[in-house]
């Protein structure tokens, strides 16, 4: 009779590893994953979803962003293709509609005078104050005579100026162009006054986005990193290329850590600290970029928990639709997967509310921490997404299902022998 033996092996906290054979992984390793998160030895099944807010709305929702205010008060607030909404507290409220935009990449928003300010690269900007709907953004004939509005791929704020990328200008998009308007002036883009542009163009791919990093703006083309520097005077601006041979086609993937941007760039998810940027995606990039497919990559969105450190990279797969997530816990260096259905968008919002037991659901052995605990919640930050059908939900801590349906949550170690 063959003799057996029995040993030990380290936990399998390390995360996924694709890349190479399941034999040849790190015995911390796990071959494959899916809803699984890793943590001190240990696999267990990710969070549930609840739904945020007592109603959905009318079409795919393609940004969730936080209106904050010089008092230190904050609205959540949501764009669609067709319509704009801000949360009352209880559910989603329009306030504007009729609008044109896509199912893509071309949402940005931005704050400026305790203003909101929202593009989606369709219509004219619009703006919001905080009471009211949403109005259209005025003074785009300070450079364009025959302009109704402002259009443009992307709207900042960045020292007390508002920026636009890729502009339009003259009837058309002018892809590779940066423009600014007056001091602390939304509605005033005189040239002879401080406002003015920039044309990037040694990268035709043109500009998709922008993030601030220390006391720099960086613009992310298709192909390159633009350092945009505020300098004063009569030329307000000084730009140089930070990165020269990498940058970003998916503008809703760039997030600020406190030091670093990480984002998708066209072969790797990269960190970005302002002078190169370095590929943190080894473990799961050829996965990634074999089942994305380009044409769609606009789609592709991340949110940020700073909570647990994680990075939540969510991407179209085999098709149009958002379908995968990548989990990098840019802590401890390592990657997760889960799968999605048909997501659009999602964001961090600061709804923080008090739980009470009747909110809780499952038993109260699978809840983590303890009762004394929960009263802590109030106050958080509120990572949610929305999807395709016009649902918003919420990533809940205490929640064990997703909207009541049980999580399919699965994972490998490599292969003993």
């Amino acid at each position: 009779m063959a003799q057996q033996r029995a040993y030990l092996i380290a936990g399998p906290d390390r995360g996924v590893n694709l890349e190479p054979q399941p034999t040849l992984l790190d015995d911390r390793e796990s071959a494959a994953a899916r809803n699984m998160r890793f943590l001190n030895g240990e696999m267990f099944s990710r969070s549930g979803t609840v739904a945020l807010g007592s109603n959905s709305i009318s079409s795919s929702p393609m940004l969730l962003a936080d209106f904050l205010r010089l008092a230190g008060t904050a609205t959540a607030m949501l764009a669609a293709p067709h319509s704009l909404y801000r949360w009352n507290g209880t559910g989603w409220q329009a306030i504007a509609t009729g609008l044109s935009g896509a199912v893509d990449g071309y949402h940005s928003a931005c704050i400026m005078n305790d203003v909101w300010y929202y593009s989606n690269a369709v219509d004219t900007v619009r703006q919001w104050t905080g009471t009211g709907a949403a109005t259209v953004l005025a003074g785009a004939t300070d450079y364009d005579g025959t302009a109704t509005g402002h259009r443009c791929i992307w709207v900042g704020n960045y020292a007390d100026r508002m920026i636009l990328l890729g502009p339009w200008e003259g009837g058309g998009c002018i892809r590779q162009r940066v423009r600014w308007s007056e001091f602390s002036k939304p509605t005033e883009w005189n040239e002879a006054q401080g406002g003015g542009y920039a044309d990037l163009r040694d990268d035709p791919t043109g500009v998709y986005g922008a993030a601030l990093l220390g006391d720099n703006n960086y613009i992310y083309c298709g192909k390159s990193i633009w350092a945009m520097s505020y300098i004063g005077g009569y030329v307000v601006y000084a730009f140089t290329r930070a990165v020269p041979d990498t940058g970003c086609s998916a503008p809703r993937t760039i997030c600020s850590l406190d030091n670093s941007h990480v984002f998708l760039g066209e072969d790797d998810v990269y960190l970005f600290n302002g002078q190169g940027v370095t590929g943190i995606g080894k473990q799961i990039r050829r996965e990634l970029f074999s089942g994305m497919p380009r044409a769609h990559r606009l789609r592709a969105f991340a949110v940020l928990n700073r909570d647990e450190s994680l990075y939540s990279l969510y991407v179209p797969y085999g098709g149009a639709s958002v379908s995968k997530v990548y989990i990098y816990d840019y802590q401890r260096d390592h990657w997760t997967t889960d799968e999605v259905s048909d997501l659009t968008c999602g964001g961090a919002l600061e709804l923080g509310q008090a739980v009470t037991i009747d909110q809780l659901t499952g038993t109260i052995d699978a809840l983590p921490g303890t009762i004394d605990e929960l009263g802590g919640y109030e106050g958080r930050i509120v990572r949610a997404v929305g999807s395709g059908a016009g649902a918003i939900t919420e990533c809940d801590g205490f929640a064990v299902t997703d909207l009541g349906s049980a999580i399919d949550a699965r994972g490998e170690t490599k292969d003993f022998t």
